[in-house]
């Protein structure tokens, strides 16, 4: 007799997600507070409101991505019924460029607020995000672009699809989470931004909270087993 398949419903690891963000926003607005005198602006707007803007922003897409799957896979498909996936996933992917959009003049605003010498920010940047362009690059090549917006809760071909094992994945199962987001750390490095270094770990502590409370139990569910590759 097969196994039973993991329950799951809309609000499952929601609790656990509210708290971790709540202490992450916590922590992030504390060191923030600590070094706001070093603020700038860009395009007339402040550090401070770049800075909110770049912690808001991931929120925004991870509470979205939470959303659409859990009313994808517990509400009989209601995303694909709805909107469809296609609409879906271009909604994904312009939250992920508003990531972006607030973070990058946060690291100019806030640009040379780090006390490191720049030959020791720009070989540190480097080695960050040298291996985040690798698995930036692995992802477009191998994964696909639908099967990391999350392709599996919505098409069942996708998930009989094998495991991608070439690029970064060769290396590690989840190559977006664990090396594409040192991306921001390193350019906040480079342009000596302890605001975007602020920003760059919440965003990157983020995104495990989101695949503990949100993505992996969903996994559970689909796969019915606790090791998998991700899937966003």
């Amino acid at each position: 007799m097969a196994p039973a398949m993991p329950r799951l419903s809309f609000w499952t690891g929601q609790i656990l997600h509210a708290t971790g963000l709540a202490l992450l926003l916590l922590l992030s607005g504390g060191a923030w507070a600590a070094i706001a005198p070093l603020s700038g602006e860009f395009l007339g707007i402040g550090s401070d409101g770049w800075f909110w803007a770049a912690l808001a922003a991931p929120v925004a897409h991870q509470t979205y991505v939470w959303i659409c799957w859990r009313l994808e896979l517990v509400h009989s498909k209601a995303v694909s019924r709805t909107i469809g996936f296609g609409r879906y996933r271009a909604v994904f992917f312009i939250l992920i460029a508003g990531r972006l959009v607030a973070f990058v003049p946060l690291a100019w605003a806030n640009r040379d607020s780090l006390t490191l010498p720049l030959p020791a920010r720009l070989v540190l940047g480097s080695l960050l995000l040298v291996p985040s362009a690798y698995a930036m690059h692995s992802v477009v090549r191998y994964f696909g672009m639908s099967r990391a917006a999350g392709a599996d809760h919505f098409d069942e071909r996708y998930r009989k699809m094998p495991l991608v094992s070439e690029g970064i994945f060769r290396w590690t199962s989840n190559g977006m989470y664990g090396v594409a987001f040192l991306g921001p750390w390193g350019l906040a490095l480079m342009l000596g931004s302890a605001g975007a270094l602020i920003a760059a770990a919440f965003g990157h502590a983020y995104v495990w909270l989101h695949y503990c409370a949100t993505e992996r139990p969903d996994m559970e569910f689909i796969y019915g087993q606790t090791q998998h590759a991700s899937s966003g």
